[in-house]
């Protein structure tokens, strides 16, 4: 689709085509309202937006990302996130089958990506010169060298270290 054609071009085509597809209508003038508000006790850069009750929860936005980025694959996962009341204790759960459900094809995986992407782009903030606004919108309008962004895979030729996490007694966590 275009969209997802545009996702991989540059940060800044990726933003105007979710501007385009409606996105930018999704986020409340309630919202903005709180943005506007918070943007000179938050710091310069991305940010987590603040809630409702004028206080930043990781925990909120997280789910909400995680469960958009899968809802498209895996609408029963995606629900449980939702419903998940111990997030900071069962999110590894719910991720792992999320990565399970990536690593299945390449057409899930880059679904998962894109999904939990454009909802990340929707959710949090740009806080610049004390004024916050959706990280969508300040992505359409950033430099022309975010458009210069891309991906790519770094191959390493060192040998794979084992993986060990060590206790207090030298001994090592994962061979237990």
């Amino acid at each position: 689709s275009t969209s997802t054609e545009s996702h991989r071009t540059g940060s800044r085509e990726a933003a105007s085509a979710l501007i385009e597809e409606g996105y930018e209508a999704k986020i409340s003038s309630e919202k903005r309202q709180r943005m506007a508000e918070a943007a000179p006790a938050l710091r310069p850069g991305v940010a987590f937006p603040v809630g409702e009750n004028g206080r930043v929860s990781t925990t909120v936005v997280a789910k909400k990302i995680w469960s958009a980025a899968v809802r498209g694959v895996d609408v029963q996962l995606a629900n449980a996130i939702d419903a998940e009341r111990d997030w900071r204790y069962q999110y590894p759960g719910h991720l792992c089958k999320l990565a399970d459900l990536g690593a299945k094809s390449p057409a899930n995986a880059v679904k998962i990506a894109e999904d939990g992407l454009n909802t990340l782009r929707g959710e949090f903030v740009f806080v610049k010169d004390g004024a916050a606004a959706p990280l969508i919108e300040a992505m359409s309008t950033a430099p022309a060298a975010a458009a210069a962004l891309h991906t790519g895979t770094l191959q390493g030729g060192a040998a794979v270290a084992p993986l060990a996490i060590p206790i207090e007694d030298g001994a090592d966590a994962l061979a237990m």
